[in-house]
């Protein structure tokens, strides 16, 4: 091929090389595109993800996310293009926007601010603060919100005009909401009162902490102290529990117990025993007057009880079901009984 030629096909695929390289391609090189997304005139929506799609609605490979000034900006090509904005678990599309006729937009997805009221309906009703309450959209999909209802029960969400739920955790159980369009919704937990009565060989125990489980076994960081009667009140939700009462460095639990909504529930927690008598003798028939007797549990702890023996030696104490030892403090010493 003559020199002439080759000099001349050089230039024809420099300029081609030129060509395709200043052509503008969507999301590479272009006109710049503002696309901005708000939740009303005033407010803008920050944080989104935006995608770029074709007239013919294919998506093009591109997107960005909105700053907090809602915008988000585009290399487009010459063309016609739709942006699809995800947020909150659905799709929300823009008009179709010619480029380079048209270099910035506004989108405005309406938002709600929706108020969550959540109550306790039971004997009484009363709001519930302190509730963590979260956002699913109508499928149940999670968004990733939450929030803690007030002194008044309530929460809110600004959410767009889709269906959602919530759902509200309390006590270890799950109450959910009907479905809402932008519009305020309670959740109702029915509710019932728990009644334990605490006994020890048949009598009230008064001054006994009890304390407040799932069905499962979870604290659920609730307890309480019985009353001279041996009663201890609790509202919680319906449904299972159990309760345990903490006595004499021993443990009682109540059976699992289901609890009906709208009234007191009794509930019976027994630590069973009676009165155990503790002769202390000097010989086999000399009893040992006026000495101080302690009251352990079998690990060692003392359990605050103690007494005096009388003229026979014998000094008595109200147990319940447990191992117990006893201390006898005589003459400067300290003497262990064996583990009853």
């Amino acid at each position: 091929m003559p020199p002439a030629s080759r000099t001349l096909i050089r230039v024809v695929s420099f300029l081609a090389l030129l060509m395709i390289i200043s052509a503008p391609a969507a999301g590479n090189a272009g006109t710049p595109f503002t696309l901005t997304v708000m939740r009303d005139e005033s407010a803008p929506l920050a944080g989104v993800k935006c995608y770029l799609f074709n007239q013919g609605g294919k998506y093009l490979g591109v997107s960005g996310v909105t700053g907090d000034n809602g915008a988000v900006s585009f290399d487009l090509a010459d063309g016609t293009y739709t942006f699809r904005v995800d947020h909150l678990g659905y799709r929300f599309w823009s008009d179709a926007y010619d480029v380079p006729a048209t270099l910035s937009a506004q989108m405005i997805i309406p938002h709600r601010e929706v108020a969550i009221t959540v109550q306790g309906a039971g004997r009484s009703t009363a709001p519930l603060s302190g509730l963590k309450v979260f956002l699913f959209t109508e499928a149940g999909t999670y968004q990733g919100q939450s929030r803690v209802t007030d002194g008044n029960g309530q929460a809110s969400f600004s959410v767009p005009g889709q269906p959602y739920k919530v759902r509200v955790d309390y006590l270890g159980k799950q109450f959910w909401s009907e479905v809402f369009v932008s519009q305020d919704t309670t959740v109702r937990i029915p509710m019932a009162d728990a009644e334990v009565l605490v006994t020890g060989a048949g009598a009230p125990l008064p001054g006994v902490k009890v304390y407040v489980f799932t069905a499962g076994g979870t604290y659920l960081g609730i307890s309480g102290i019985t009353d001279s009667d041996g009663k201890v009140l609790f509202t919680l939700a319906a449904g299972e529990y159990k309760f345990r009462a903490d006595y004499q460095g021993n443990r009682y639990w109540s059976e699992e117990e289901t609890l009906s909504a709208g009234q007191v529930n009794p509930v019976a927690v027994s630590t069973g025993g009676g009165t155990f008598t503790l002769e202390v003798m000097k010989g086999q028939a000399e009893p040992l007057a006026g000495v101080k007797c302690y009251l352990f549990n079998q690990g060692g702890t003392y359990l605050g009880v103690s007494g005096v023996t009388g003229d026979n030696g014998a000094v008595s104490f109200n147990l319940a079901d447990g191992a117990y030892t006893f201390r006898v403090d005589h003459l400067g010493y300290r003497f262990w009984s064996d583990a009853y």
